[in-house]
């Protein structure tokens, strides 16, 4: 039993690791039950794992997430499984949703809210090489998830990634290479009917970001806090990596990044043997499509950094003498 819960207690280490990149903060106690208010649930209360909560960058709410934090080894993660874990989640989630007992203990704001949920699972051996893509369209065939509930599930190779930007951050920032993170925010762009509500130099990376394939980390110079001094970009490991640096270019150029900051880095946590070939090609071509002038400009501004990759690592009897 004192295993099982020092086995548990490592997705919730990781997930507290890398949020706190993010800009997300915990509200109310973790590890506690609440309430249940549906008869047809068949049970007197639900889990709270943990619930986080950002202002979301083009609304004026506050979005809190109901976590199911999950560690499983590989063998453990089956579309059964998976599928039992997001069922669950969602009955959760209903009744967060309408619960005064949940309400009380999680909402600490007087801003209009929204609740999602988020079921994380971290592959405690890290063993799980699988597509896990394919195991979550399996697992979701026949899935029914209630009306107005927002469920995002977040696998061994997403958290490895965010891990991964969250050790660079921290690595950069240790090295004087990037402000503090007072100053540092994620990029949203001013959209035609999409205001930023918030500070866009300290914007959170919502839940529905995560799922992106790229992620642009801003920063601010201490006494120009207004002005973007630089962007980190970071990519996942994805299929056409050519054209994903290309599908980049244009979206930075789109919202008028290449016009308006210093410099803009490039990481990939999962880069290949390939990839900085992919990159420098793609960035001459691209200097082909734009105009002499602008063209100019891209190759000392754009930059792609090779960073080491970091996969996060636990061990049972260790996490159980931390706390003596």
């Amino acid at each position: 039993m004192a295993e099982t819960v020092n086995i548990s207690s490592m997705a919730e280490i990781i997930s507290k690791e890398i949020t706190t990149h993010f800009g997300w903060s915990i509200y109310g106690p973790r590890n506690e039950n609440f309430s249940c208010v549906e008869q047809s649930h068949n049970r007197k209360t639900h889990p709270a794992d943990v619930v986080f909560a950002y202002a979301e960058p083009y609304e004026d709410k506050i979005t809190h997430i109901l976590c199911d934090l999950k560690s499983y080894s590989k063998n453990s993660i089956k579309p059964l499984e998976l599928k039992k874990a997001i069922e669950n989640l969602n009955e959760s989630l209903t009744c967060a949703r309408k619960s005064i007992d949940w309400n009380k203990n999680y909402v600490h704001t007087s801003d209009p809210i929204n609740i999602k949920g988020m079921l994380f699972i971290f592959n405690n051996d890290n063993q799980y090489d699988s597509d896990f893509f394919e195991l979550f369209k399996k697992a979701t065939e026949k899935i029914v998830i209630d009306k107005g509930n927002v469920i995002s599930v977040i696998g061994p190779k997403k958290i490895c990634y965010l891990a991964n930007i969250c050790s660079n951050i921290e690595r950069l920032r240790g090295k004087k290479d990037l402000p503090d993170e007072e100053f540092c925010g994620f990029f949203y762009p001013e959209q035609p009917i999409r205001n930023i509500y918030h500070d866009p130099a300290r914007l959170p990376l919502t839940i529905e970001q995560i799922g992106g394939s790229f992620h642009i980390y801003r920063y601010s110079e201490p006494k120009e806090t207004n002005t973007i001094g630089g962007l980190d970009v970071y990519m996942e490991d994805k299929e056409n990596e050519f054209e994903n640096f290309q599908h980049l270019f244009d979206y930075l150029r789109k919202y008028n990044c290449l016009q308006s900051v210093n410099k803009v880095r490039i990481f990939i946590p999962f880069s290949k043997e390939t990839t900085r070939n992919n990159f420098q090609k793609a960035l001459k071509i691209y200097e082909q499509t734009v105009d002499e002038n602008f063209a100019k400009k891209l190759n000392p501004l754009i930059n792609y950094e090779h960073i080491n990759r970091v996969v996060p690592h636990f061990f049972s009897k260790e996490i159980g003498l931390r706390n003596e």
